[in-house]
C-alpha cells in the first residue's frame, strides 16, 4: 500500500554562518567539483540546474541518484534522492550559473 502524505513526516534544519558572501557561497556550493566528502565521490550529468542529476559513489555501495529539483539563482536549491522507500529532499541556499560552469 502506498501512503501519500502531502507534509514531510520527518525533517530538520541546519545552518551555518559564514563570512563569505552570499555571492561566493552560492558558487562555491553548486560547483559539484568542490564536493569533497572522502571516501565519497560526487559527479553531475551537466550543469547545476533542474533535471540535472547527482551521483553520489561510496567504495562498496551501489551508487545514489538525485535529481536537481528546483534552483532559484543565488537563493536557493531543491535535490530529492530515492533512499529506502523515502524520498529525501535537501534544500538549501546554494547555487551555480550554468553558463559560468561550462
Amino acid at each position: 500500500m502506498v501512503r501519500h502524505v502531502s507534509e514531510p513526516t520527518w525533517q530538520f534544519e541546519y545552518s551555518v554562518e559564514t563570512g563569505a558572501s552570499r555571492e561566493f557561497a552560492w558558487k562555491d556550493w553548486t560547483n559539484v567539483a568542490n564536493w569533497v566528502d572522502p571516501p565519497v565521490e560526487f559527479s553531475i550529468d551537466g550543469c547545476f540546474a533542474p533535471g540535472s542529476r547527482l551521483i553520489s559513489i561510496v567504495p562498496g555501495q551501489a551508487a545514489r541518484h538525485s535529481v536537481i529539483r528546483e534552483v532559484i539563482f543565488g537563493t536557493a536549491a531543491s535535490i530529492e534522492m530515492a533512499f529506502a522507500g523515502a524520498v529525501l529532499r535537501y534544500e538549501s541556499g546554494g547555487g551555480h550559473d550554468c553558463s559560468a560552469q561550462r
